[in-house]
């Protein structure tokens, strides 16, 4: 398992929407976990962007939080001089439409 240090900056990012969304609603760490049938301690290491999500995963999260998966991309290229420590916002398509999951 990798150190915080090793962390990927974009699972570290998911992770800490993850952790702020969970936090908003209200959620203890176990009551999260509980729903989408992950463990705490890997919910634990997800907010924290040590372990990957797994798209089934955030799914699961999308439906017990209330949101889109794009809520957790709405960032892309890594840049060292952004003021949002790397993330720029993400612009993939312009469509508009958005689908429930």
């Amino acid at each position: 398992m990798s150190t915080m240090s090793d962390a990927n900056p974009v699972d570290t990012f998911v992770g800490a929407r993850l952790r702020e969304r969970r936090m908003q609603r209200g959620l203890p760490l176990n009551a999260l976990a509980a729903r989408t049938d992950v463990t705490a301690m890997r919910l634990l290491c997800f907010e924290e962007g040590r372990e990957r999500i797994p798209a089934k995963v955030m799914l699961a999260f999308c439906r017990v939080l209330d949101i889109q998966p794009a809520y957790f991309f709405e960032w892309a290229a890594m840049d060292e001089t952004s003021p949002r420590g790397g993330c720029e916002p993400l612009r993939l398509h312009s469509s508009g439409s958005r689908r429930r999951f």
